[in-house]
């Protein structure tokens, strides 16, 4: 897989909950910085897994065609 992106990920965060949460992204895990600006620890309580189809957003930043399948993964 050399040269291919073969990993994409979307996090979605409650504005009201992290407030200027964009602005302290830099080179800091997510974990590290939930921990360290909002004083907030990650706990994964469930992880599911199961095949679904590459929406058009994604396939523009892999390089792949629509509908190409993958897995989903969602972490609560």
């Amino acid at each position: 897989m050399e040269g291919h992106k073969v990993f994409y990920h979307e996090t979605y965060i409650n504005p009201e909950y992290a407030p200027d949460y964009i602005c302290h992204i830099d080179n800091e895990s997510l974990q590290s910085l939930w921990k360290t600006r909002f004083s907030q620890e990650i706990k994964t309580k469930q992880l599911t897994f199961r095949p679904v189809r590459i929406s058009g957003e994604a396939c523009k930043q892999l390089g792949c065609a629509a509908g190409s399948p993958r897995y989903s993964c969602e972490k609560t």
